[in-house]
């Protein structure tokens, strides 16, 4: 008897023990929802590796215009925390011609479930701010970015601060909203020739400054409809304000020289409309975008020696043609104004005005693979135009997404 008590014993002992409870959210949370150690790898976020190479040839004799480049490589990391929230970095390796630079474009924390349908983001963003800004550009439809935006934004609107978000149904219509507090922002340009901002700078507190009145506030109004039995329609209502966080350089003794910066105001409002009309059954789709901002920024005004509002407005679109998943053909179009003269006000002329127009063929090798051709005149507010053409290549390794998706 005790002969077969020892051998029962020694049998429990060398079996493999239970397995611990495994926590639903790994890594931070560990096993049985403890925190892990420095030793333990269960911690693996998502991944992904973006490269985003243009070559473009132009009759601009700027080498900028002609010339080969990796524009972006983009590193994109994101796990969940715990069952309230999760957090992603985006950080960009930039060529800036003989070197590189190194940007974080954002790295925020998304708690998405707070009840009631509101979460909160956290962190340095691209702001909640129309249709396409929280988009990478790699991501786009079109090769480079819309002139409107270059010029009221300096680029994609990044933002550094808090923005909270809440949806629901309006009858059978989803329907969503939020609003953003940024004491830090700025506009990303990803080409070596974006337009310098005329006179004004946006970004950043002005003056060195940091207080509400140099905060950027922005808020976001949108709703999707139903069109047929895939398709659909939304559209925004968008607005930014910052009542002095742009530094309005002077020229005070008329050399066209900086001799002093004075805070500036800007106010934004934008109106995007989007249709898409997909067919499953052919595996083709429609899809057209129009966004709309009229803009009011204060400059200075040489003649009254003091700061000036400046309206602007500026409109840009594309429409997309896919032929089949791997065929795509599309037409894009802008126009804008210089945000910081009032050299002509009439829409689509004046000599403060700006265009650029192109055609692209899209050829998506695989889902992760993609070469576009975009060729194009940009009309100048000088009336110099210029034909440019641009073949982008996009690669993508790992699982790659955006955390807004409308």
């Amino acid at each position: 008897m005790q002969s077969l008590a020892l051998t029962l014993l020694l049998g429990a002992l060398l079996q493999d023990p239970a397995p611990a409870p495994v926590s639903q959210f790994p890594g931070f949370m560990g096993p049985g929802g403890t925190f892990t150690s420095r030793f333990d790898n269960s911690f693996n976020p998502a991944m992904a590796v973006a490269f985003d190479l243009v070559g473009t040839a132009s009759e601009s004799d700027d080498a900028a215009h002609n010339t080969i480049r990796l524009r972006t490589l983009e590193v994109d990391l994101a796990s969940r925390i715990d069952p309230l929230g999760w957090a992603y970095a985006v950080i960009a390796f930039e060529d800036e011609g003989e070197a590189s630079e190194v940007a974080l474009e954002e790295g925020a924390m998304w708690f998405d479930d707070l009840g009631a349908n509101f979460s909160l983001r956290g962190g340095k963003f691209l702001a909640d701010f129309g249709k396409w800004n929280t988009v990478h550009l790699h991501d786009r439809a079109y090769a480079f970015m819309p002139g409107p935006a270059e010029e009221f934004f300096g680029g994609e609107l990044n933002v550094s601060g808090l923005e909270l978000h809440h949806w629901f149904g309006w009858g059978d219509v989803p329907v969503r909203w939020s609003l953003s507090m940024a004491p830090e922002f700025g506009g990303h340009a990803h080409d070596e020739d974006a337009p310098p901002e005329p006179g004004t700078e946006f970004g950043g507190e002005a003056l060195g400054r940091s207080t509400p009145s140099s905060y950027l506030y922005t808020g976001r109004f949108t709703a999707q409809h139903d069109v047929g039995l895939h398709g659909f329609f939304q559209w925004g209502l968008n607005l930014l304000h910052t009542p002095s966080g742009l530094a309005a350089q002077a020229d005070l003794d008329g050399d066209e020289s900086v001799d002093a910066e004075y805070e500036a105001a800007q106010t934004t409002v934008g109106v995007d409309l989007t249709l898409r009309l997909p067919d499953p059954t052919n595996l083709t789709a429609h899809t057209a975008a129009l966004e709309l901002y009229l803009n009011s920024r204060e400059a200075w005004d040489t003649a009254a020696a003091a700061l000036a509002d400046r309206e602007a407005a500026g409109v840009w679109g594309y429409y997309e043609r896919n032929f089949s998943p791997r065929w795509a053909a599309g037409l894009f179009g802008s126009w804008w104004q210089d945000a910081g003269t009032e050299r002509g006000v009439e829409w689509f002329t004046g000599a403060d005005a700006a265009a650029s127009t192109a055609v692209y063929l899209t050829w998506n090798l695989s889902a992760l693979n993609r070469l576009r051709l975009q060729v194009g005149p940009d009309a100048l507010p000088d009336g110099e135009t210029a034909w440019t053409a641009a073949l982008q290549w996009t690669v993508i390794l790992g699982n790659h997404s955006h955390p807004l998706e409308w």
